[in-house]
């Protein structure tokens, strides 16, 4: 009985699924995650340098120094200092060299989060002679409260500038400024500051022109070792009629998994499901500028079970592993598996055909 009740827990355990560690390398359009980290002012983007353009949209308040020209605001000409609001979601600012022509002087020195910031729409695409990188970033809703917000940090050289504003406001302008005007304002500003730090207290859409990432080294430019939650590999459409009629759509274009010495291939627009916790660290994030187009990304987590299909509810394919997997290597379970399997079926069988001679005695 006792060599019955061990084979018996043997199978359990090389059967049951439980938790395990999981690791893989993904190829996607676009991604979102929450940040689960608890390092305020985690960096996030790095030392992004020429940038041909940056723009934001969103609810802030800057502030310029420098010179500025306006054709159609000459008023602007006399200041030496710009309060800028942008009081709408849609509001939106962009920073660009004067002539294109020339080696932009503007960089990105650095992108910092806060704990349970959301970073939704994280992208990069390559149009003709653009190369964009684009993403959301949303604030937890206490963090305007306990922590710093989000920072921003550029570098804008000593060259003039074209700044471009939508849906903006001049307060100290003592005109029809002062109202939120829906139409774009084109500014030439020569800055006399080096850096210009920004405060992301609110949802922000951000979009970089990169400089080329074959003429340069994009490998640093987004950080990774990031602890995350709620990690998205697809997208939502919506219709914004009902809830029910919006559809997913993968964002994964290829890639590879690995959970106890198992290995599955993932292809385009393909869903990767896992159970809860599911990914908790973004190990690796760069540009993949060659076909498939997209970022690379490199996850780690934990799961007891990853599926893979072209319908998040009908998946085609299963990593699933046991408690024994975490001990003995897949090959060596089987292996023990069908070793057992002989002697213990002779000795079940030994067991009945004496319980039936016991019968017949009695």
């Amino acid at each position: 009985m006792l060599l019955i009740l061990f084979f018996t827990a043997f199978t359990l355990a090389a059967i049951l699924p439980t938790t395990h560690n999981f690791e893989g390398q993904l190829i996607v359009q676009e991604m979102s995650f929450i940040y689960a980290g608890d390092n305020s002012n985690k960096l996030f983007l790095n030392s992004i340098r020429h940038l041909n353009q940056i723009s934001a949209s969103g609810i802030q308040t800057m502030t310029l120094t420098g010179k500025f020209e306006s054709k159609s605001y000459p008023q602007l000409n006399k200041l030496n200092t710009l309060t800028i609001e942008l009081p709408k979601e849609t509001s939106k600012w962009s920073l660009s060299p004067v002539n294109p022509q020339e080696s932009s002087q503007i960089d990105l020195l650095e992108l910092r989060l806060q704990p349970d910031t959301t970073v939704k729409r994280l992208s990069y695409n390559s149009y003709t002679n653009v190369n964009q990188l684009s993403l959301s970033l949303q604030p937890s809703v206490n963090q305007a409260e306990k922590t710093p917000a989000n920072l921003l940090q550029l570098a804008l050289g000593d060259k003039p500038l074209k700044l471009q504003l939508e849906d903006y406001r001049l307060p100290k302008l003592k005109t029809s400024l002062n109202n939120p005007n829906p139409f774009e304002l084109e500014v030439i500003f020569k800055p006399d500051i080096q850096q210009l730090r920004l405060l992301l207290s609110q949802t922000t859409d951000l979009f970089i022109d990169l400089p080329d990432p074959k003429k340069t080294e994009p490998s640093q430019w987004l950080r990774g070792n990031l602890e995350v939650k709620d990690v998205q590999f697809y997208q939502i459409e919506q219709t914004g009629i009902d809830v029910k009629d919006e559809l997913s759509n993968s964002t994964i274009l290829e890639g590879k998994l690995r959970m106890a010495g198992q290995e599955r291939n993932i292809e385009q627009n393909q869903f990767l499901i896992t159970e809860e916790p599911g990914v908790k660290l973004l190990r690796n994030i760069q540009l993949h500028p060659q076909s498939p187009q997209g970022l690379e990304v490199r996850i780690s987590g934990q799961t007891n079970r990853l599926q893979i299909g072209l319908d998040s509810r009908f998946p085609v394919a299963t990593i699933q592993a046991s408690w024994l997997d975490g001990i003995l290597p897949r090959d060596a379970i089987i292996a023990l598996i069908s070793f057992s399997a002989a002697p213990f079926s002779y000795l079940l069988y030994w067991l009945v055909e004496q319980s039936v001679k016991s019968n017949q005695k009695s």
